[in-house]
């Protein structure tokens, strides 16, 4: 099993290494709930996104994208901690032969354990964030990515549990409830950080 997952890793690399442009790494689970009376390795999960735990499985994967082309790498089980297997997946993919560029993943991703891990290996991350702020319209800054238009303030704030980061607070209309991006690429613009979130 592990050969052909090297394999099929081997395969997807070098697809995309023949173009151009910074290799993104996707990070993202789905829950599996326990199905029967015997489930193997079974354990206690939180699912964030129904607010509750389950018993079963988390199935982590990543998938690496370049340029509109996109392939699955690897996908493992978190046995405990959601954290410490994007960790362990992380360290993987950092050293192999085409480490990726840039790292998104979803807010509950975003703890300072994995964002130091991955600044470890002097790469970037993305990723959103739910943050208590209120702030008027007239201090966003309109932006067009791909077509469409997103305000957006861009701002360096202190993150409770994360430190000082640099926070995007994006919404796609007047009224709409701002979505916060937070990085690391201090030299990447607004309008490329909003374009990797589109990916």
């Amino acid at each position: 099993r592990d050969a052909l997952k090297a394999t099929l890793r081997e395969q997807v690399l070098a697809h995309l290494c023949e173009r151009r442009g910074l290799l993104l790494a996707l990070i993202d689970d789905s829950p599996l709930a326990k199905a029967g009376r015997a489930f193997e390795s079974e354990g206690s999960h939180y699912d964030h996104t129904k607010g509750h735990y389950f018993d079963g499985f988390t199935p982590l994967s990543v998938a690496l994208a370049r340029e509109g082309k996109v392939g699955v790498v690897e996908t493992m089980l978190a046995a405990s901690s959601k954290i410490d297997a994007a960790i362990a997946l992380i360290a993987q993919l950092c050293a192999q032969r085409a480490a990726p560029d840039v790292f998104l993943f979803d807010a509950w991703y975003a703890s300072s354990t994995l964002l130091a891990a991955i600044e470890r290996f002097a790469r970037v991350y993305l990723s959103l964030r739910e943050l208590a702020m209120s702030l008027s319209h007239a201090q966003y800054e309109r932006v067009r990515v791909h077509a469409r238009t997103f305000w957006v303030v861009d701002v360096t704030l202190e993150v409770q549990g994360l430190g000082t980061r640099r926070v995007l607070i994006c919404k796609n209309k007047v009224f709409a409830d701002p979505v916060f991006l937070i990085t690391n690429a201090t030299n990447f613009s607004t309008k490329f950080v909003l374009s990797l979130y589109q990916k």
